[in-house]
């Protein structure tokens, strides 16, 4: 067994070609990346000893040459043939195959009903011939009838006229009927033949004239050849969340599912998948370092320093000093160098041409401990938070997530990739039980406003936490506080409850408070700050 490389159609000398043998080397395995992916394409034929021509379909990233393996036989040359003659039905899958046979069916039925209506017209056109030539009869002159001469027959002659008459007008009306019911075969059949071509066509099964690769073998001896072709593929997979919270006992029940497309001109059937977290994209070799020159020169004038009153106006360009440039703390990042996780899927996969498939990707059961939390400043109720450790054994990759609490859905969001053993909060959504309310009390003695110019300055607030359920609750209460980097700015804050933390999660100023709150009950908390700054300063803050 050996690998080669497909290459431009070379000109052989030698015997000619035995025949050409059509498969369709569908899809057995894959590994898909994000965005891409490989595939592997296997057939067995069995051959006479000779040359061969072995043709099957293009498929993947466009005319890329693919990699092939083969077992049995020597590869002489190989040929891509953009306009292939293909004999219909030749490389239908039992899926096309049985669509095609429904397709052919529902022809046979149309013809059938064509050919009954035909009939019946036929059939209305005799019986027409008829009373044509009886109307003739009745009309008289010297296609017509003679003259009874006695009135007894001409009785008769009356009788028999209007018995054939109302037969012959019984009978076109059935006839009529009859017509009418052909039609409506007709309408059917035809809607039969439409729905059956819709199916074929939706199995994108291989045309009448086709892309091909085309592999010239030369097989030693009679038997069994086995074609392995690698190729890429447009693929994708994303993983989707399904991520339900029990309040009673903290149980959190992770249900992953995999959105798997792919583009193809042909159906993936009974396809072992694998989904990898690698990146072919990725840089293969480090970037190199390149020159890093010093240069000096003459230093350009200083622009003038402007006044806090003074206005652009006037001024020219070159006049105005160059901004400095500010970089914004956009926070952590998570940066995953080398990982690279394969989830084999456990079932085959079977994917229609173009098509898309949700796949189970199994269950992570975690416990979580619950928070409630508020932050009146902001909110108008407590939220549940949910702190858990992926225990897994491996991370859980982004994807949107719909949350369930109690079996109820409360919303859609997304969820960040929890590396193994990392700790992460969830949110649970509001808990309308507990209500806040944020306090201004220092608007009582005049309005002070955002920006103050005395050098001494007292603020006071009052936060509200009530509990309007029948059970108690823990709580967990959040308040930003000002805090100085200033030598010259003295502030002093003073709370009517003592907070757990000054610093809640290392965030400076960030005051936290945990209490139990009865049923029914409510928990008032008052702020008090104190500013101090040197005179001609200006404070800058809002509570």
């Amino acid at each position: 067994m050996r690998l080669i490389l497909f290459v431009p159609a070379l000109v052989l000398a030698g015997p000619a070609l035995a025949d050409d043998v059509f498969v369709r080397a569908d899809i057995t395995e894959a590994v898909i990346y994000s965005g891409t992916g490989t595939a592997v394409r296997e057939e067995t034929i069995t051959l006479d000893a000779g040359r061969h021509r072995v043709l099957f379909p293009v498929i993947g990233l466009g005319d890329r040459p693919p990699l092939i393996e083969v077992d049995g036989a020597r590869v002489l040359q190989t040929e891509f043939l953009h306009s292939a003659p293909v004999e219909l039905g030749a490389l239908d899958n039992a899926a096309q195959a049985e669509a095609r046979s429904a397709v052919e069916d529902a022809e046979d039925v149309l013809d059938a009903a064509e050919l009954a209506l035909s009939e019946t017209l036929g059939d209305l056109s005799a019986l027409d011939l008829q009373l044509e030539y009886l109307n003739s009869l009745v009309e008289g002159g010297e296609a017509g009838l003679p003259m009874p001469s006695s009135p007894g027959a001409l009785e008769t002659t009356l009788i028999t006229l209007g018995e054939t008459a109302g037969r012959l007008a019984a009978e076109r009306v059935t006839i009529e009927q009859e017509i009418a019911a052909r039609q409506d075969d007709i309408e059917d059949a035809q809607e039969d033949l439409t729905r059956a071509e819709d199916t074929l066509d939706a199995l994108r099964p291989i045309t009448e004239v086709a892309q091909m690769w085309a592999v010239t073998l030369d097989v030693a001896e009679a038997g069994e050849v086995a074609l392995s072709v690698l190729i890429n593929v447009q693929a994708s997979w994303r993983p989707f969340y399904d991520l339900s919270l029990n309040t009673e006992t903290g149980a959190l029940v992770l249900d992953r599912e995999v959105a798997l497309s792919v583009a193809s001109a042909l159906s993936w059937t009974d396809v072992a998948v694998t989904l990898s977290t690698s990146n072919p994209n990725r840089a293969l070799a480090p970037r190199e370092p390149g020159p890093s020159r010093a240069v000096i020169q003459e230093a350009a004038p200083a622009a003038p320093r402007m006044a806090e009153t003074d206005s652009l106006a006037g001024l020219s360009r070159e006049a105005i000093a160059e901004p400095a440039m500010i970089m914004a703390d956009t926070g952590p990042g998570a940066e995953i160098n080398g990982l690279s996780i394969s989830y084999p899927i456990s079932d085959p996969v079977t994917i229609a041409p173009d098509g898309r498939a949700f796949l189970d990707f199994g269950r992570e059961e975690l416990t979580a401990d619950l928070i409630n939390r508020a932050a009146p400043r902001r909110d108008s109720t407590a939220f549940l938070i949910a702190e858990v450790v992926n225990d897994t054994g491996a991370p859980i990759l982004p994807g949107e997530v719909k949350v369930f609490r109690d079996g109820a859905l409360i919303g859609e969001n997304f969820l960040p990739l929890i590396a193994a053993g990392e700790e992460i909060e969830l949110p649970f959504g509001a808990l309308d039980h507990i209500q806040l309310s944020w306090t201004d009390l220092s608007r009582d003695t005049g309005d002070r406003g955002v920006f103050v110019s005395s050098n001494t300055q007292e603020q006071s607030v009052r936060l509200e936490i009530e509990n309007l359920s029948g059970q108690p609750v823990e709580l967990e209460v959040l308040y930003a506080t000002p805090f100085s980097e200033q030598e010259d700015l003295e502030i002093d804050v003073d709370s009517s409850l003592p907070p757990a933390e000054t610093a809640w999660e290392d965030r400076r100023g960030v005051y936290a408070w945990r209490f139990e709150l009865s049923a029914q009950a409510s928990q008032s908390i008052d702020l008090d700050f104190g500013f101090d700054w040197p005179d001609g300063q200006v404070l800058i803050w809002r509570p």
